[in-house]
Parts: C-alpha cells; sequence; structure tokens
C-alpha cells in the first residue's frame, strides 16, 4: 500500500478553527500533505493544477458552496479521486444538503478524534478499491468471493460464503441458509456465473 506520506488530501471548511485543526491532524500527526482551504472555489482551482490529489474531505453545509455540489464538481476534475463528508450532522441529515451516502461509504463525524479522523481517512481512500483476484483453492479449484457475503465465509453462515466457479452449487450450498427457490432468485439477479436448476428447467 502506499504510504500516507505520498497522498494528498484537500481539506476544505468553512470553520477556520476545524480546518486548521484538520490540517494539524493530517499533516503532523499523519504525514500527508495537505492543502487546505475555507473557499470551495478555490478547492476547484486546486483541482485543476497539475499535481496528486487523492482525497476531498470537505465538510457538508458551507455558506458559499454545498459539500455535496463541490463534491460533484471536484469528481468531474478528478474523477478518480476519493471524497470524503465531513459535518457536525448525522448521515440521514446531511441528505438536506444533497448529500446521500452509500451504505458502506465513509463519513467523518464531527466532533472527531485523531484516532477518528486516521480512520475515516484511510477508509476513504480504500473505499471503491477493485476486489481481490479469484485465487486457488482445494483441488485446483478457483475461488472467489461470493457477492451474498463480500467479506468471506463465517461460522453461522458454513460454505455459504464462497462458490467455486464452473462448479456445479450442490457442492458448495446446501439447504438451509440460502437454498432452493431463494437461492436461485438471489444469483440470478446478482448474475452469478452458475444458478441451480429450477424444478421446472
Amino acid at each position: 500500500m502506499t504510504s500516507a506520506a505520498t497522498k494528498t488530501i484537500l481539506v476544505v471548511d468553512d470553520d477556520r478553527d476545524v480546518l486548521s485543526m484538520a490540517e494539524d491532524m493530517l499533516r503532523t500527526m499523519m504525514r500527508y500533505t495537505v492543502i487546505g482551504t475555507i473557499d470551495p472555489g478555490v478547492a476547484l482551482r486546486h483541482a485543476l493544477m497539475p499535481g496528486a490529489i487523492d482525497l476531498l474531505l470537505t465538510d457538508v453545509a458551507m455558506p458559499l458552496m454545498g459539500g455535496g455540489q463541490l463534491a460533484q464538481e471536484f469528481r468531474q476534475l478528478r474523477p478518480n479521486a476519493k471524497v470524503l463528508f465531513m459535518s457536525a450532522y448525522d448521515v440521514l441529515e446531511v441528505e438536506v444538503y444533497g448529500v446521500k451516502l452509500a451504505p458502506s461509504e465513509p463519513f467523518l463525524q464531527k466532533p472527531f478524534t485523531m484516532d477518528g479522523l486516521q480512520r475515516a481517512v484511510k477508509a476513504a481512500i480504500l473505499h471503491g478499491a477493485p476486489r481481490p483476484r479469484a485465487r486457488p483453492g482445494r483441488n485446483g479449484a478457483t475461488t472467489t468471493p461470493c457477492p451474498l457475503n463480500p467479506m468471506g465465509p463465517s461460522r453461522s453462515m458454513g460454505r455459504v460464503g464462497r462458490y467455486p466457479e464452473r462448479q456445479p452449487p450442490e457442492t458448495q450450498v446446501r439447504d438451509g441458509v440460502l437454498g432452493g427457490a431463494r437461492l436461485r432468485g438471489d444469483c440470478r439477479r446478482l448474475h452469478l456465473p452458475w444458478c441451480p436448476p429450477s424444478r421446472a428447467e
């Protein structure tokens, strides 16, 4: 993984105290390269300039331009960069300001600690990263993470958490947690490479 020292974070907050604190934490304690501004327009001008910007860390409610609009315009200029929203409002309240977070999208709740900031920044940088490639399993079979349980197999789900490519589903999936018609419906909806046949088939 790329070290923090090679990552550049653009921080935008209209509160100078919060901006200064975030800059100090990121630059001094975490060794990131930091660009800070209270003006979203200035942030967009930075996005137009040469040089890397790996993450936009922006407040949600700002008088000159909301964080949602800023993120939208920033993503057009820097499509490969990540965005992390921060706010004193919770994840539901920020929707009023045009920010709708995905279920797994990181969010930084104010007030934050250094540990909280560090965890949120790392999660945001990794968010949306490509999934691991398939790797050999038992007997030479190739296993990939199952979309029904992307974190892998667990004790509660038994062998349902992973499935072999091009192998009959009966060898990995048993009736119970996911079986029968429910499994057929889930795997077809998710376009899995195989599905158990229905009775009509």
